[in-house]
């Protein structure tokens, strides 16, 4: 199994699910289908509707930064926040 630790999403194949864990003790996953959804409206955001392959691998980069995903209100987007402030 992948660590998580860091500042990117990793896919999770046993879980099947995107997650993460970034350095101010956040921990976020969300499964592929809807990762895969956000990288699709990021796509259309930039004008691209039928992407190429790099451009895909691109957006799933772009995406995958845990910074992307700070202000996200989404229910389908599951985030754990460590109340010790930390």
């Amino acid at each position: 199994m992948q660590k998580t630790i860091g500042t990117r999403l990793v896919y999770n194949g046993q879980l099947k699910r995107w997650e993460g864990q970034g350095d101010n003790c956040v921990f976020l996953w969300m499964t592929d289908a809807t990762f895969q959804g956000y990288v699709t409206a990021y796509l259309a955001v930039q004008g691209i509707t039928e992407p190429t392959r790099d451009q895909r691998v691109d957006a799933v980069q772009h995406c995958r930064a845990l910074s992307y995903w700070e202000g996200v209100q989404d229910p389908n987007i599951r985030i754990l926040r460590n109340q010790g402030g930390h």
